[in-house]
């Protein structure tokens, strides 16, 4: 992941280069959020959204799976966010961000999170963080050209 390389050359706080084990716990949330939320949100937007702009069928299994495997995925994070205000360790890590990026889409799927109240908590005080806002105002500028 591009957040990996970059973190790991400029020796950043939020991949720590001198803690392996803090290193490995950040990689393995940074790997959850690729393979079962971005990777499940994917088969949703892409069936929800892009199908029908592209004038494609949409696969409506695509979507149930990528639902049904959303919902087995998530209380692992909900749960690791009942007893911390982050993914990996006590401080904010390219986990958190990486995390956060793969769930951005929820509310444009239609993605209810209700009954995840640990993640729907941490995403909201992520979202109100100047870092977050920063981010989305740049990107939202680039996207709207």
């Amino acid at each position: 992941m591009l957040f990996r390389s970059l973190a790991c050359k400029s020796d950043c706080a939020l991949y720590p280069n001198d803690d392996p084990k803090a290193r490995g716990e950040i990689d393995q949330w940074m790997d959850y959020a690729a393979h079962h939320v971005r990777a499940n949100m994917g088969k949703i937007l892409f069936n929800k959204i892009i199908a029908p702009m592209l004038d494609v069928p949409v696969d409506e299994k695509s979507i149930t799976e990528g639902q049904d495997n959303l919902n087995a995925s998530l209380p692992a994070i909900d749960g690791v966010l009942s007893n911390s205000d982050y993914i990996a360790g006590d401080k904010l890590t390219i986990a958190d961000t990486a995390m956060l990026a793969a769930m951005e889409p929820f509310e444009m799927i239609g993605y209810d999170i209700a009954d995840f109240k640990n993640i729907s908590k941490w995403r909201t005080r992520n979202m109100g963080e100047s870092w977050y806002k920063n981010v989305h105002a740049h990107y939202g500028a680039e996207m709207n050209g």
